[in-house]
Parts: C-alpha cells; sequence; structure tokens
C-alpha cells in the first residue's frame, strides 16, 4: 500500500508546481545549500591544523578546563575543521579558530550561481562583538555587504546607520541577539533576505532578482567578544561555530519549480546535496539558470518572470523552414513590440525573417499537396523570351518578359507576333498581316510566321475577300455577295461595298429589288446624276491626284512650251508695235484666257476640303494647297476627302489597338477566373476534411474521457477490494506513477481554449463560398458582357465613337470583375490561413490523445491481467475453503463413524455374552476388538500427551510474561544509566 499513499501525496505537489509555474513566477523548494558542499568552504584560521593547540574555558564562576584541538586529521575527535558546520555533521562536531587571531572569515565560493534565502549561525563559543555577511554574484569580481551585525553597532561601526535598509544600495547595521542567562558560549545568528528588504518598495520577484543571486558568501569574524578574566588565567579568545545553514535553492530567475542534477555528477553519499545544481525550466527558458530563452523561442526578448507575468519566451515562426532563430533587438523595436526573433539558416530556398519569402530566382510552389521542402521551386524561364538575369516573382514565378513576349516562363509570343529568338532584343518581332483579315487571338502562327486568316479571307497577308465574297472591314471574316441570279450581272459583287452589277431596272445592294430613287446604303448621290460609294469617290480623288501629281510633273515640259510660246508671243507683239498695234488687244484677251484657264480651285476644294476663294491656274496658285489647320484633326468639319481619309485610318488604327488590348484582359479574366474556381474547391474540400478530423478528435477524446472514467472506477474499486493483497496493489500503483499523463489541467483548458477560439475565428465556410460563387457569378456575367461589348464593337462599322463607347464599357465590366477576383482570392487565402492555424493546433493534441490512448491501453491490458489473476487467487481460495470444509465433514463424518462403530461393537460384546459360540465369525470380531482398545489407547496417550504441552505452554507463557515486565523494568533502568554516561561523556570529552 505504500506507493499507492506515496501517489496520493506527491501528485498534489506536482500538481501545484506545474499551476504556479503556469500562473506567472515560480521558485524551487529551498533546502541547505552547504550539505554536499564543504568542499568549497574554506576558513582564514583553523586551530590544530599543524601541530596540537590547547584552549581553555571557563567552567562554572571559579574554575577553568582546557582541552585540546588537533586537526589534522579531518575524522579525529578532537578535529575542528570548517567542513565541521555542515549540518550533516552531526551536534557533537564544531568549526573553531586559533587563539586570538582577529579578523577571521568563513568564505564559501560555489562553482554556479544560486538562490539565498536564509543564513542560519549556531556558536558553540562565545558570541563575537562584531561582524558582516557579503555576497558576490560575479564569482568573487565585486562584494556587496548584506548586513552588518555587533553588540554595539555604533561602537564597532560608527559609519552605518541602524535600522531596516530603504534602496538597494543602503546597509544597516543590526544588533546581535543578547545570551540568554548570561551565559558566555552559545547563540545564534539568522538572516532572512526577504525581511531585510521588506521596507524597500518592490514585488517578491525583483527583491529575490536583486538580492538572492550569490557565487559567493563570505562572514568576515571583526571583533572577538570580552572574556572575563577570572583567576590567573585569561579564558582563550577565539570564534567557534557549531552549525550554518544556508538556506535556497538554484538560481531560476522565477522560470523554475524544481532543481535536479548537473550531468555528469556522480550520485555517491559523499556528494549528495540538498539542492542540485540545475534548473528544471519552463516557460519555454533554457540554460542552468534558465537565463535565456530556449532553442526557436527567441520571438521576444528573454526576462525573468515577475508576480503574475511568467515574461515567457514564445516560438518563433520560421514556417518550418529552420529550427534555429534568434532575437535582434532592431526587429522587435520596428514591430513595436511584437515580435523581434529572425530565423537561422532557412532551408528550401527560402529566406527572409521568418523564412517567408523565396530566394532570388526561386518562387512559391502552388501545387496542392506538395510537401515542405518543395515550398520553393526553380525559376523555368525562357533564355530567349525572358530578360537577361531579371528574377522572377518570387509569389507567381512570372518571369519578366521581353516586350514583345507573354506567358509564365515567357515561352510564347504575343498576340500578332512570332519568331521568339534570343538575339531579338524585344523577344519576337511582328506579323506581316492585316489586321481585319486576320484571326484576333492569334494573327499569325508563333513558330512559322504565316498569317493564320479569318473565314472566307485569303492572301499571304489575308488582306482580300475569296472570290465572290465582301465586307473585310467587318473583321469576322467576309461574307457571301448573295447577288441575285436573275437581276444581277455576275455574282461577283464589290469587295468593300457588297453592291452587286445589276441588270437595268434592277437595284439594291444584291440586286433583288426594281430600281427606286434613292442610292443604296454606304453611298451617297443623286440616282439622277449617279450614286457614288466613300471608296469609289476615295478612288476618284486618287486618281485625280495622281493625274495632278502627273501633271505637276509635267510641268516643265508644259513650262518649255509656254516659254516657247511667249517668246512668240513676244515676237508677234513687237511685230504687231511695228505694225501700228492692230493686234494689241488681241493679245491682251488671249493673254487673260491663258492665266484664268485651267481653274483649279473646285477641284482643290473637293480634295483638301477647304473654302478656298482664292483662284489656283497654272500659271497663279498662290497659298498652300492644303492648309495644316484643315488636316486630320478637324472632328466633324471635315468635308475634304484627303482629311476624312486620314481621320479614318488614324481612328481604325487606334481601334485596333484598343481591341488588343480588351482582348489581353479578357483572357487575364478568364484565368483569374478558372484559378478562383479551384481555389474555392480545393477550400471546400479542406473544409470538410477539417470538419471531418474535428468531429473525429471530438468522438476519439469523449470516448477515451469515458474510458479513463471507468478504468479510474476500477481501478479505486480493485484497491478498495479487501480480497486484493499488497503485493498487487503495489504493482498497480508502481503502474500508475509509471504513465505519463498530463497532471496540469489548466494546460489542457487552455489549449481548448485555443482551440475553441481558433474554431470561433473561423469564417463561415459555407458562407464564404456561397459570396464566392456570387462572385464568380458576377464575373462570368461580366465577362459575358465584356464579350457581347467587344462583338458589338467588331460589328459596328463606320460608328468609331459607338466602338469607343464599348470599350469603355468593357473595361470598367473588366476591372469589376478584377476587383471581384482580388478580393475572392483574399478571402480564400484568409480561410487557408485559418485551416493552417487550426490543423497546427490540433496536431499536438492528436499525437497527446494518441500517446494516452496508447498508454491508456498498455495499463487496461495491465489491470485486465491482475483482474484475472485475482480472480484466478478468489477461486482458489474458495476452493480450498470448500476442501477445508469437506475436510471438516469428512472429520464429523469419521467421528459419527467411530461412534457407530462403538455402538456395533457393544452390540457384539453384548451378543458375545449371549452365545460364545460364534465360531471364526467371533474370532474376526475378537481382532477387531483388539485393534480398537489398541487404537482406542494410542488415542487416549496422544490426548493426554497434547494436555501436557498445552499445560507447558501455558506455565512458559506466564513466565514469558513475568520476563517481559522485568526486561520493561531493566530497560528503563538501562536507559537512565545510559543517559548518565552520555552526560558524563559530554561533560569530561566536549568542554562545555
Amino acid at each position: 500500500m505504500r506507493p499507492f499513499f506515496l501517489l496520493c501525496f506527491a501528485l498534489p505537489g506536482l500538481l501545484h508546481a506545474q499551476q504556479a509555474c503556469s500562473r506567472g513566477a515560480c521558485y524551487p523548494p529551498v533546502g541547505d545549500l552547504l550539505v554536499g558542499r564543504t568542499r568549497f568552504l574554506r576558513a582564514s584560521s583553523t586551530c590544530g591544523l599543524t601541530k596540537p593547540e590547547t584552549y581553555c574555558t571557563q567552567y562554572g564562576e571559579w574554575q577553568m578546563k582546557c582541552c585540546k584541538c588537533d586537526s589534522r586529521q579531518p575524522h579525529n575527535y578532537y578535529s575542528h575543521r570548517v567542513e565541521n558546520v555542515a549540518s550533516s555533521s552531526g551536534p557533537m562536531r564544531w568549526w573553531q579558530s586559533q587563539n586570538d587571531v582577529n579578523p577571521v572569515s568563513l568564505q564559501l565560493d560555489l562553482d554556479r550561481r544560486f538562490q539565498l534565502q536564509e543564513v542560519m549561525m549556531e556558536f558553540q563559543g562565545p558570541m563575537p562583538a562584531g561582524m558582516l555577511i557579503e555576497r558576490s554574484s560575479d564569482f568573487g569580481k565585486t562584494w556587496r555587504v548584506y548586513q552588518y551585525l555587533a553588540a554595539d553597532c555604533t561602537s564597532t561601526f560608527p559609519r552605518v546607520r541602524q535600522g531596516r535598509p530603504q534602496s538597494w544600495q543602503d546597509v544597516r547595521c543590526q544588533s546581535l541577539p543578547q545570551r540568554p542567562n548570561a551565559r558566555l558560549n552559545g547563540g545564534k545568528v539568522q538572516l532572512n533576505l526577504m525581511d531585510l528588504v521588506s521596507g524597500i518598495p518592490a514585488t517578491q520577484s525583483q527583491k529575490i532578482q536583486e538580492v538572492g543571486e550569490i557565487t559567493n558568501l563570505r562572514v568576515n569574524f571583526t571583533r572577538l567578544a570580552p572574556v572575563p578574566q577570572r583567576g590567573y588565567h585569561p579564558p582563550s579568545a577565539y570564534y567557534a561555530v557549531s552549525q550554518l545553514r544556508l538556506q535556497g535553492s538554484c538560481f531560476c530567475h522565477g522560470h523554475a519549480d524544481r532543481c535536479a542534477p548537473k550531468p555528469g555528477a556522480s550520485a555517491g553519499p559523499s556528494t549528495a546535496v540538498q539542492v542540485h545544481d540545475v534548473c528544471v525550466c519552463q516557460h519555454n527558458t533554457a540554460g542552468p539558470n534558465c537565463e535565456r530563452c530556449a532553442p526557436f523561442y527567441n520571438n521576444r526578448p528573454w526576462r525573468p518572470a515577475e508576480g503574475q507575468d511568467a515574461h515567457e519566451c514564445q516560438r518563433c515562426d520560421c514556417n518550418g523552414h529552420s529550427e534555429t532563430c534568434h532575437f535582434d533587438p532592431a526587429v522587435f523595436a520596428a514591430s513595436q513590440g511584437a515580435y523581434g526573433g529572425v530565423c537561422d539558416n532557412c532551408r528550401d530556398h527560402t529566406e527572409g525573417k521568418n523564412c517567408e519569402r523565396c530566394q532570388l530566382h526561386y518562387f512559391r510552389n502552388r501545387r496542392p499537396g506538395a510537401s515542405i521542402q518543395e515550398t520553393c521551386i526553380s525559376c523555368e524561364c525562357d533564355p530567349d523570351g525572358a530578360v537577361p538575369g531579371a528574377p522572377c516573382d518570387p509569389v507567381t514565378g512570372q518571369c519578366v518578359c521581353k516586350e514583345h513576349v507573354q506567358g509564365e516562363r515567357c515561352d510564347l509570343c504575343k498576340p500578332g507576333f512570332t519568331g521568339l529568338t534570343y538575339a531579338n532584343p524585344q523577344g519576337c518581332h511582328r506579323c506581316d498581316c492585316n489586321i481585319l483579315g486576320s484571326r484576333r487571338d492569334m494573327p499569325c502562327d508563333e513558330e512559322s510566321g504565316r498569317c493564320l486568316c479569318l473565314p472566307n479571307v485569303v492572301g499571304p497577308k489575308c488582306d482580300q475577300c475569296a472570290p465572290y465574297h465582301w465586307k473585310l472591314a467587318s473583321g469576322q471574316g467576309c461574307e457571301p455577295c448573295a447577288c441575285d441570279p436573275h437581276n444581277s450581272l455576275s455574282p461577283q459583287c464589290n469587295q468593300f461595298t457588297g453592291q452587286c452589277p445589276c441588270r437595268e431596272g434592277f437595284g439594291g445592294l444584291m440586286c433583288s429589288a426594281a430600281a427606286i430613287r434613292q442610292c443604296p446604303d454606304r453611298t451617297y448621290g443623286d440616282v439622277a446624276t449617279g450614286c457614288r460609294g466613300a471608296f469609289r469617290m476615295l478612288s476618284t480623288a486618287y486618281e485625280q491626284s495622281a493625274q495632278a501629281a502627273q501633271q505637276v510633273s509635267d510641268s516643265s515640259r508644259l513650262l518649255d512650251q509656254l516659254r516657247d510660246s511667249r517668246r512668240e508671243a513676244e515676237r508677234l507683239v513687237r511685230q504687231a508695235g511695228g505694225g501700228g498695234g492692230t493686234g494689241s488687244p488681241k493679245l491682251v484677251a488671249l493673254r487673260l484666257e491663258m492665266s484664268s484657264l485651267p481653274d483649279l480651285t473646285p477641284t482643290f476644294n473637293k480634295l483638301c476640303g477647304n473654302s478656298r476663294q482664292m483662284a489656283c491656274t497654272p500659271i497663279s496658285c498662290p497659298g498652300e494647297l492644303c492648309p495644316q489647320d484643315n488636316g486630320t484633326a478637324c472632328g466633324s468639319r471635315c468635308r475634304g476627302v484627303l482629311p476624312r481619309a486620314g481621320g479614318a485610318f488614324l481612328m481604325a488604327g487606334q481601334v485596333a489597338e484598343q481591341l488588343r488590348g480588351f482582348n489581353a484582359q479578357l483572357q487575364r479574366t478568364r484565368q483569374m477566373i478558372r484559378a478562383a474556381e479551384e481555389s474555392a474547391s480545393q477550400i471546400q474540400s479542406s473544409a470538410q476534411r477539417l470538419e471531418t478530423q474535428v468531429s473525429a478528435s471530438r468522438s476519439q477524446m469523449e470516448e477515451d474521457v469515458r474510458r479513463t472514467r471507468l478504468l479510474i472506477q476500477q481501478v479505486r474499486d480493485f484497491l478498495t477490494d479487501p480480497d486484493t493483497d499488497a503485493a498487487t496493489i503495489q504493482e498497480v500503483s508502481e503502474a500508475v506513477l509509471a504513465l505519463w499523463l498530463p497532471t496540469d489541467s489548466a494546460t489542457v483548458l487552455q489549449k481548448m481554449n485555443e482551440i475553441q477560439a481558433i474554431a470561433a475565428r473561423l469564417p463561415n465556410v459555407d458562407l464564404v463560398l456561397s459570396q464566392t460563387k456570387q462572385d464568380i457569378a458576377r464575373a462570368r456575367r461580366l465577362q459575358a458582357e465584356a464579350e457581347e461589348a467587344r462583338s458589338r464593337a467588331h460589328a459596328v462599322e463606320g460608328q468609331v465613337e459607338d466602338v469607343v463607347g464599348n470599350l469603355r464599357q468593357g473595361t470598367v465590366a473588366l476591372q469589376e470583375a478584377q476587383d471581384t477576383m482580388q478580393g475572392t482570392s483574399r478571402s480564400l487565402r484568409l480561410i487557408q490561413d485559418r485551416v493552417a492555424e487550426v490543423q497546427q493546433v490540433l496536431r499536438p493534441a492528436e499525437k497527446l490523445v494518441t500517446s494516452m490512448t496508447k498508454q491508456l491501453g498498455d495499463f487496461w491490458t495491465r489491470m485486465e491481467e491482475l483482474r484475472h489473476q485475482a480472480r484466478q487467487q478468489g477461486a482458489e481460495a474458495v476452493q480450498a475453503q470448500q476442501l477445508a470444509e469437506g475436510a471438516s465433514e469428512q472429520a464429523l463424518s469419521a467421528q459419527e463413524g467411530f461412534e457407530r462403530i462403538k455402538q456395533k461393537y457393544a452390540e457384539l460384546k453384548d451378543r458375545l455374552g449371549q452365545s460364545s459360540m460364534l465360531g471364526e465369525q467371533g474370532a474376526r470380531i475378537q481382532s477387531v476388538k483388539t485393534e480398537a482398545e489398541e487404537l482406542f489407547g494410542e488415542t487416549m496417550e496422544m490426548m493426554d500427551r497434547m494436555k501436557d504441552m498445552e499445560l507447558e505452554l501455558l506455565r512458559g507463557s506466564q513466565a514469558i510474561m513475568l520476563r517481559s515486565a522485568d526486561l520493561t523494568g531493566l530497560e528503563k533502568r538501562v536507559e537512565q544509566i545510559r543517559d548518565h554516561i552520555n552526560g558524563r561523556v559530554l561533560y569530561y570529552a566536549t568542554c562545555k
């Protein structure tokens, strides 16, 4: 039963200690620091170390008694070495200094830091008149006085004040206690450090931290006690201490509740100590004195525990890529005291204070289920398309591409570009394809550069409609002409206007209607004078411009002709002048007619779109033909063919560029929607797995709690069973002590509260998923609107303003979709972080539950074995009891049979008396009678001997009682004699 009682008494103490550490500062129990450490103690003076010495003390009122001190041998009866002051040396041993030596000191030089609580000193000889106690906390480099003590502080230490200290540097003197009954020898000094600094306003933790730490302790005896002289010879003057107790513990800065032996220390009886050297650190601290944070717990600066604040060291967050970290004050200051841990030697190609980002030329692995070693993977940039030396994005892995290159690895040309090469600084060159006739997403093959035409578009550059097709400008391929086979002259229509060549009397775009007095679509003019298309007008203007250029180029020939004509005219003028001027009016008229014909002003006005008033003839055309202020920027006021053609060409280029950007935005939005759908699916599956895991863990914990309660009840019933033997109870108790179970209920509750708090902070998965579905649906709707806007933009021809408006709407819709997808991504990342946090908290709980389940299973098996053994022993006991009852019944049956035999014998005897002639049967009866009489006689003899033995035992018992009473009296007498002898021996041997 003893191990079970030890368990009952030890467990509450252990629970109390662990709960004390969980509530804040905690300290180990105190003991005598000197026990087992007397080898560190030394005295400046000891009597009899080199030769025997004699010292005399006063005995009685007028007598002297002299004794010998011989400390050359440590275990000599007259030895008074300094190690005798330890409490383990016994009451008959003490330390004594040499006669008339002053001052004398006792010094303890420890090899580690300890926490001192109290100093108690008992004197064998006269109490000193003055002394002081001082300590060092840096292994003797500097010393600080605890307290001065004197019989008269004013005369012994005149410069030291009396009373309680008021600050850490304040040192006072305390009067030594008076010796009772005017005794010269003996006395006790006690110094409690907490009482000493009780007047200083500070917490208990601060007081322990300030005055409790010691590595060295020194007691200085500065003045011998005055000894009165009686007779011719004065008594000897010396210091003698019978016992020195230093109550303390290992120094742990409030981070430990018990001490342990230092590694490698011997465990012999000569080195047995009451206070071990090394702290068993709590609060995630480490070191012999818990003077630093444990490895990987340097996220906050180390501090000693104070009161209710344990200042527990916090674990570094290295994301599983490092097992060591250090504290950085600069990081701690920059985070405003939130964290200061910096991870060391980040693995798996990570870097940063928390190994939170990938190294240069590495990026985050987004593959689900990737191992922690594959968190960061190498950038896989194509050297032909990536900017040389540029790292990829550390999160997405997107490489830095050249100007005309795209793709995560920069291995694809952008739409409209081809020929990816390393030598090209832009990566790819532009496709030489018509923008209206080639595909939007891929105008050309990026490998070969071949143009990829839209339906019914032909030509190496996709710039022509196939035969019998038109409307290349639609951007969606050419459409069939669909000319009426009966009313048209040919199935081939105009490739730009779609106008079929109609027979006389028919009109319309496809010649399917009778001729009406109205120009068809995309033409202008009057039916009577002829309808003209815009392109035809442009062609006409171009032809006129070409003719004008031809005329200009032929101006030299004309000028030569005019020069010849002028010379001829001048000659004629001279002749006419010589002939009397008869031809002068005709010449003037001819000259005027030549200077005014032909008039080019209307032609230039139609071509340039201005209203030129000044006449322009081949001879005189002052000013610019087409002024710059009526150029392509004139807007809706443009009337000229040349400004309109230039403005249309410029606007077509802008629309094409916007369409290309719009298409790229649509592609990015489609990719974001696909990624969001994949993330939502992963989050949903993770949430379902987490819910299943939490439910299974909760069920397992409830089952374990039920089984534990049942087991405890069974153990209690088993141990309280009176039929259970002591050996089995001891075995069960040792098995219970061997179990490792969480003894701190507060810790278990704290872990459960953490799990509940995290679960409470976890967003509603169903709600977030529904919001995500709504956001995805909205993004899809916006994408559809954008696609529709793009279709409308491509479908509209000639309405440039509507195209720009649709593009702006599509851009706004894309921006809204991107913002929505970014919000959805943030929500999904938040859920992933919460799920990871819950899994991180549940993982240690699962390990603890698994360990507890395994231990309880082993203990359950052992209990079943013991219960089976107990049942077997109970069955054997029942069987033995049954055997005993059977033997008793057999004995009774035998006795009854013996009585029946006696009765039969009596009957036979009567019959023998009646008839003496029984023959052979009578002889057998006679023989049986003889044997029965012999057996009866032996039985009677045995009963007589047993009675004699019973009487003898009774007399012996009475004699023993009498002897016991005599011995009791003798024992008391012997004790009295022994006490008397011990008193005389003490008197003659110890000089007391």
